[in-house]
């Protein structure tokens, strides 16, 4: 037992070999049916919260407090950074308009944080991709997501899948965070490249939107269109930016000259002009 518990992928994952036994506990006096106790147990996630917690304060002596737009950090942990923390420490410094997460597996304490993290702003929509086996073996995550895309937007899509990556955009800076663990927690190495750069950001939503999801729980999903991209661009219609920030080429008011409203009775005649029309004033070029 020991030994397949050091090889498990995750200790939240790890499963007993064989057939499953019921079993009853006796306090000895088989007359008394009532001191029969059926064996019970709870799990929680303070574990697991508690080294998310820890992860992401060691984060904030690893990292940059504002990230550096076009800069790459490279982190490796052994187990005491959660994939998840990666994602919080950049939403802690901006919310994000889109987010995409890419993952192979995840548990259910870490997709009720992602719901979190949209019900308080952090995120505006979300698009979750995973792999085939995520539907069958993890099937109570999968609801999860599930039933938070449909309340928020946004879909999940199944392919063949062993991606771990985050994409995000916001108003301070796009981002790219890739790494070799999975959205759980396990005690093995990691790598992770975070990458302040909006090419490399919308490079990985370009193929994310391209994805046809084998199963069709979302088929009226359209993919996402940033905010900035549907700002209209003068330059495609073939309008231009008013000069000095005028629209349709309007004079300034503090410079426009003011006329009399009093009916002028004649011509006025200047030094070059001469009356040779009586209604008509005409200039003399000398």
């Amino acid at each position: 037992m020991s030994e397949n518990l050091e090889n498990a992928e995750n200790y939240d994952d790890f499963e007993l070999e064989g057939d499953s036994v019921d079993f009853e506990l006796d306090d000895g006096n088989a007359d008394n049916q009532a001191a029969k106790l059926q064996a019970q147990a709870m799990k929680t996630a303070e574990r697991h919260i508690f080294r998310r917690m820890a992860s992401e304060r060691q984060l904030e002596g690893l990292l940059d407090w504002e990230f550096e737009p076009g800069a790459a950090y490279h982190v490796i942990s052994a187990g005491d950074v959660d994939a998840l923390s990666f994602l919080k420490f950049a939403l802690r410094q901006q919310p994000c308009e889109y987010v995409a997460l890419s993952t192979w597996c995840m548990l259910a304490a870490d997709a009720d944080e992602i719901r979190r993290l949209i019900e308080l702003g952090r995120i505006e929509r979300l698009d979750s991709y995973v792999d085939v086996i995520f539907k069958s073996s993890y099937s109570p995550v999968h609801d999860m997501l599930i039933k938070m895309h449909r309340a928020h937007g946004g879909r999940v899509a199944i392919f063949r899948n062993h991606m771990k990556a985050f994409v995000g955009f916001g108003q301070k800076f796009d981002f790219v965070i890739e790494t070799s663990a999975n959205i759980n927690t396990n005690p093995r190495a990691e790598n992770t490249v975070i990458t302040i750069n909006t090419d490399l950001a919308r490079f990985y939503k370009d193929f994310y939107d391209s994805i046809v999801s084998f199963v069709r729980d979302f088929d009226g999903w359209q993919k996402y269109e940033l905010a900035r991209d549907r700002m209209p661009d003068p330059a495609k219609n073939g309008r231009e930016f008013p000069k000095h920030g005028r629209k349709n080429g309007a004079t300034n008011p503090a410079k426009t000259r003011k006329f009399s409203k009093r009916k002028l009775s004649g011509v006025v005649k200047r030094p070059h002009e001469t009356r040779a029309n009586p209604k008509k004033a005409v200039k003399t070029i000398v």
